[in-house]
């Protein structure tokens, strides 16, 4: 007799002890879950002191169906992640960053998506958890450099280019059959170019399958106070431009056509016109602070993207 697969395979990636405290609001979400029958694998990169604090954290905890995987040589999020496809159960293969909290219904809502056979993979909502309520100042078009919902996010459920590797979720037969997640790509020690979660949702629509947004697919995503100082902030946008050179070179992004490119176009105006009649109104310090800010992420990116197209050498056969 054979066991009956999990309805869906969570995986998590992680390699600091600070997150600890983390991972265990993670793991309390999950338990909450509406759906039941879930796998929860979770990654250890090179970290022997917070494997060991999980192993001791699943004895101690009548958790059901925890896989913790201790990844010898940390060489990066995509190989972290593919070890997690590797050893999951599941159908249906969920990914979640290891700061982030789904909703109770977060789990059904990805696999109730899935009942239609052309649905390649699901995203949703991803809400910022801020550290402080002062951060509240950041842009909410900027989101995207803290992995979260941003501006003209759906409010229905919709076919979409692509989401966000804090809350995706894929077929397994698709992710063996593209070989897992592309290693050229994706953040490690060395490197802090990702991509990889838009190569692979690349990869979905080149395979004619639908990459559906859902705002039931809902998880909140605490946000540290360092990830939004100005320092991060530029650091963040140039290897953002750097990552999109990297996708070009690999993938054959085509960034005319990209959502990056239209969310440019149409996003960012917006925020200008309505940043300037604000300051008309009213002369305010922390709308000039913004316009700033999100004036040096465009610069900051466009210098990184033309950095990468001449420095980057990857092998793209």
């Amino acid at each position: 007799m054979t066991n009956k697969s999990p309805n869906l395979s969570i995986v998590v990636s992680t390699y600091s002890l600070k997150r600890y405290p983390d991972i265990i609001s993670l793991l309390e979400a999950i338990g909450d879950q509406t759906l039941m029958d879930l796998e929860l694998i979770i990654v250890v990169d090179e970290n022997e002191d917070l494997y060991n604090r999980l192993i001791d954290y699943k004895k101690n905890n009548a958790f059901y169906n925890l896989n913790i995987v201790y990844n010898l040589h940390n060489k990066g999020l995509s190989h972290s992640r593919n070890i997690g496809i590797e050893n999951s159960k599941s159908d249906i293969v969920a990914f979640l960053d290891d700061d982030a909290i789904p909703e109770a219904g977060w789990a059904k809502a990805i696999v109730d998506d899935f009942d239609e056979c052309d649905v390649g993979s699901v995203t949703g909502e991803i809400i910022p958890l801020w550290e402080h309520q002062k951060m509240s100042w950041f842009p909410k078009i900027l989101y995207w450099m803290i992995s979260c919902s941003y501006t003209n996010t759906p409010d229905c459920k919709e076919e979409t280019e692509r989401g966000f590797g804090t809350c995706m979720a894929f077929r397994k037969e698709l992710l063996t059959k593209f070989g897992g997640f592309d290693t050229r790509l994706g953040i490690n020690r060395n490197k802090w170019i990702g991509g990889e979660d838009t190569a692979m949702f690349l990869k979905i629509k080149s395979a004619k399958k639908r990459i559906i947004f859902d705002p039931n697919v809902k998880i909140k995503h605490k946000i540290y106070l360092h990830r939004i100082n100005y320092s991060n902030i530029l650091k963040r946008a140039f290897n953002g431009g750097m990552s999109i050179a990297a996708m070009k070179k690999i993938n054959k992004y085509k960034i005319a056509n990209s959502t990056e490119m239209n969310y440019l176009k149409v996003s960012v105006y917006r925020f200008y016109v309505e940043s300037f009649k604000r300051l008309i109104k009213t002369l305010s310090m922390s709308v000039i602070w913004q316009i700033v800010v999100v004036s040096s992420v465009i610069i900051m990116e466009a210098i990184g993207y033309i950095y990468g197209s001449y420095k980057l050498s990857y092998d793209i056969q």
